[in-house]
This record gives C-alpha cells, sequence and structure tokens, in this order.
C-alpha cells in the first residue's frame, strides 16, 4: 500500500464519518423541532411546510430553523440500523401533528405521554452519547499519560547512557594524554 493509498483511506474514512454525524445531526433536528412544535404547536408560518410522510420529512430543508435535505433514502427510514428508532418516533410525530393540523386543536392523553416519552428517550441518548464521549476522552487521556511516562522512562534511559558514555570519553581522553608525546586537542 502506498503512502498515497493511504492517505486516500483516511480521508475516505474521515468523509464518512463526517456523513454518518452528518445524517444524525439532521435527523436529530428534525425529531427536536417535531417534539418542540408538539408541546407549542406549529407556528402558523410553518403550517405549510409541516412534512406529511416521512419522504417529505428526508426532502425537507428549512434554513431557518437548521433543516437540511437528507439525501440518501436509505439512511432515512424505520429499518435503518442506527437511526431507525429516531424516524420512527418522527413518524409518529409528525402523524400526531397532521392530526392536529387539520381541524381545531384537540389534546389527547397519548399525545402528552408520547411527548413525555420522546423526551424521556432524548434525555437517555444525551446521557448515553455523553458517557461515551467521557470513555473516549478518558481512554485518550490514559493513552496520552502512557505515552509520556513512556518518553520519560526512555529519556532517563538515555540520560544515564550519555553519562556513561561521557565518564568512558573521559577515561580515554586521560589515556590518551598519558602517552608520550600527544597533546589535548
Amino acid at each position: 500500500m502506498t503512502k498515497r493509498d493511504k492517505v486516500g483511506d483516511l480521508v475516505a474514512r474521515s468523509d464518512n464519518t463526517n456523513r454518518k454525524k452528518s445524517v444524525r445531526d439532521r435527523v436529530l433536528q428534525r425529531k427536536k423541532i417535531l417534539t418542540t412544535w408538539m408541546k407549542e404547536g406549529v407556528p402558523d408560518n410553518k403550517r405549510s411546510e409541516l412534512p406529511r410522510s416521512l419522504r417529505q420529512a428526508a426532502d425537507w430543508s428549512d434554513d431557518e430553523l437548521g433543516i437540511h435535505r437528507i439525501k440518501s433514502p436509505n439512511d432515512f427510514t424505520k429499518t435503518h440500523p442506527v437511526w431507525g428508532k429516531q424516524v420512527s418516533e418522527i413518524a409518529s410525530l409528525i402523524t400526531l401533528l397532521v392530526r392536529s393540523t387539520r381541524g381545531p386543536v384537540r389534546k389527547h392523553k397519548n399525545d402528552a405521554s408520547f411527548v413525555r416519552k420522546v423526551e424521556s428517550q432524548e434525555l437517555e441518548a444525551q446521557l448515553v452519547s455523553t458517557v461515551s464521549q467521557w470513555h473516549s476522552e478518558r481512554y485518550e487521556a490514559l493513552s496520552q499519560k502512557a505515552r509520556a511516562d513512556s518518553a520519560d522512562s526512555r529519556s532517563a534511559q538515555l540520560l544515564e547512557e550519555n553519562r556513561k558514555k561521557d565518564e568512558e570519553i573521559a577515561d580515554l581522553r586521560g589515556q590518551l594524554l598519558q602517552r608520550v608525546g600527544l597533546k589535548s586537542v
């Protein structure tokens, strides 16, 4: 594998990581907006933009709300291994919001419990994310400490070797000066 291939692999992996993060952010932003609208109601100026299906939700783009289109339909499905749960919740929110915007606004007992459930799940996801971040930061800190300890140990070893070499050089100079006709330079 050439150096160019390695660099290409790193760039490809970085793009894929950013893409996954971007899709996650886009899904979570949709869920956040729809949950807010579920609690506070859909603003009048946004009623016409309210998605009526998952396909419309994937194509939904609104810079004011920070929502950008999800290009791959495969990433925005209820069966997606990573985001399927959030997409299912988005579908439920869309159904409830569409139902509530059709006619007179009605509050259902299930709506409030659903909102509480979604909020609970959001908090749990936030906790999992925070714990995961803490573990990765801790691992990185421990790795850095191990590298620093290793470097300190190697530095001490090299200083000891240099001290021994300096002693040997001084001894050899002394032996050379004892020889007849040699001068120190």
